[in-house]
């Protein structure tokens, strides 16, 4: 969702691709977390949405192995990257903007400081 707005806006194809993203790890659309995910795509999540994320990762990353970790980073970089290239570059596919690229390196930066800590 981060990625998404790292322009000001969430765009049509970026909000299929995150919904997309969600449905894949399982988020149904009956639940809570996908009325949350779709309420954050169609209105800027407020900073505490963000800092909620940042509190979540870190305590993630307490619980499980360096090996998996690095992974779940792995993970996390692709589907951001997917979101980021869903409505840049040729006919709006395949091109990560700057912005969206700082969001996905700050927000992959706060995850690796956490496997650190």
């Amino acid at each position: 969702v981060m990625v998404a707005w790292a322009e000001d806006h969430a765009d049509l194809e970026e909000r299929d691709v995150v919904k997309g993203q969600a449905k894949a790890i399982g988020i149904r659309e009956d639940s809570t977390a996908w009325l949350v995910l779709d309420t954050w795509l169609r209105k800027r999540p407020p900073g505490i949405g963000v800092d909620a994320w940042r509190r979540y990762t870190e305590e993630t990353f307490k619980k499980i192995s360096p090996v998996a970790a690095k992974k779940l980073i792995h993970l996390t970089e692709k589907q951001m990257t997917a979101v980021a290239k869903a409505s840049g570059g040729h006919l709006g596919f395949g091109k990560v903007s700057q912005k969206e690229r700082l969001m996905i390196d700050k927000l992959v930066q706060t995850m690796q400081d956490h496997v650190a800590s």
